[in-house]
């Protein structure tokens, strides 16, 4: 081997190291590093991936115009007025669940795929599946509903104008100001609302989309496993993060129920 060689080896075995470091860095930062890609169709070349992080509280609205805006040239030859939608595998990926509950749902393999490579659609919308994909707007009104809801069972629930205020900071990605205000709404007493998902762990699920369970807890120091009546050695999974059953409502609550003030688990 020559030094120019080992160089170009020395150099790709940085920048290897870098990327994996940015990725890790991403993933502790509460983000998701994503790759979008397109079909080649007929005798058009081959899109280039989309390259990007998305932030696991929000749903995939969040990176919808980013993606829209790199494959226009494409969907302008095409065409297509379709909405726009994505897939992992055999399954369409909703817009009403976050990020983070998508991946904890279908990127189950050992280990996890970073970055997670997702795959684009123009045309022929799975309406049986999904509804249209909403805007940043109806997003923020979807998940304001939803906090609302988890927060009207506390003591003293918020005024709704400092729940939308709050998601608006999420959706323009000011996401200190976000964490700043979420700790001041984060009840400390009254109900916890649980979203539960159970799926095999042998198998991705498939269309339709798992229907969730939704449970109100005491916000107390009850451990998960005994609360939410959860089976005796089932995996216990949230935001990419293994849960252990004598975890306390109230820890898990605090730390997992950006920005809707639910928490979606996983149990397999």
């Amino acid at each position: 081997m020559n030094r120019e060689t080992e160089k170009q080896g020395e150099y790709d075995s940085h920048t290897r190291s870098t990327e994996a470091a940015e990725a890790c860095r991403l993933v502790i930062d509460g983000q998701i590093p994503m790759k979008f890609t397109m079909m080649k169709i007929g005798s058009l070349d081959q899109p280039v991936p989309f390259y990007c992080s998305a932030r696991r509280i929000l749903p995939l609205t969040q990176v919808l115009e980013d993606v829209k805006d790199h494959f226009d040239a494409l969907v302008v030859s095409l065409d297509s007025e379709q909405p726009i939608w994505f897939s992992y595998g055999a399954s369409v990926l909703t817009f009403e669940w976050t990020v983070g509950a998508l991946y904890d749902m279908y990127a189950i393999d050992s280990p996890p795929p970073i970055p997670w490579s997702v795959e684009v659609h123009f045309g022929e919308y799975p309406t049986h599946s999904i509804g249209k994909p909403p805007t940043k707007i109806e997003t923020m009104d979807m998940l304001s509903s939803q906090a609302i809801d988890s927060l009207s069972l506390t003591p003293s629930p918020p005024e709704s104008s400092s729940v939308r205020s709050l998601l608006a900071l999420a959706l323009r990605g000011e996401f200190w100001r976000f964490a700043e205000e979420y700790d001041r709404l984060l009840p400390t007493e009254g109900k916890a609302v649980f979203r539960v998902v159970s799926t095999s762990e042998s198998r991705r699920p498939i269309d339709p989309f798992p229907v969730a369970r939704r449970r109100v807890v005491p916000l107390d120091d009850t451990s998960i496993g005994a609360a939410l009546e959860l089976p005796h050695g089932a995996r216990v999974v949230c935001q990419g993060v293994r849960l252990e059953h004598y975890m306390t409502v109230v820890d898990v609550f605090k730390a997992f129920s950006a920005p809707t003030f639910t928490v979606t688990i996983l149990v397999r």
